[in-house]
């Protein structure tokens, strides 16, 4: 049941890479200085979690490296108690921004119509606020590598 899957899906791709508080984020850009940017989106409608980073070219392999090794700590379950409070919190705060856009509510509800979750952004705050760890990494471990691409710039 890909529905039973999405909050922790939802939860562990901000712990990877969803913000600034993120392992990718954290740990790539920011302690070991591979990336000027890298993040990672989850697409829920097709179960994918996709990763994006700004690197220099000599570093692809160091950079590439890092975010699997970064993957894999989620799927061991390699998560601090703060990290995984900070996903959390960092998908509630985003769900209450926005509330203040008739746009984003109506495509909240679109969205849970269409998926056919029918979640009600309250009974969606309070479900977020009960994905546990061992939730999270199940999702951690499903992820398989898939494909790899890399952009060049040339002249």
């Amino acid at each position: 049941n890909r529905d039973q899957g999405f909050l922790p899906m939802q939860v562990l791709n901000t712990l990877f890479g969803g913000g600034m508080t993120s392992k990718l984020f954290q740990n790539v850009r920011e302690k070991l200085s591979l990336c000027y940017s890298v993040g990672s989106s989850y697409h829920g409608s097709k179960g994918l979690i996709t990763v994006g980073a700004g690197i220099d070219f000599d570093k692809e392999q160091l950079c590439r490296q890092e975010i699997l090794r970064q993957l894999k700590a989620c799927q061991e379950g390699d998560v601090t108690q703060e990290e995984l409070d900070a996903a959390r919190e960092a998908l509630l705060s985003a769900l209450r921004a926005s509330l203040d856009s008739p746009g984003a509510i109506e495509g909240y509800h679109s969205t849970a119509a269409i998926s056919g979750s029918g979640r009600t952004i309250e009974e969606y705050s309070r479900q977020l606020g009960q994905v546990t760890l061992e939730q999270v990494v199940e999702a951690a471990r499903s992820i398989r590598l898939h494909t790899v691409f890399f952009l060049k710039g040339g002249q």
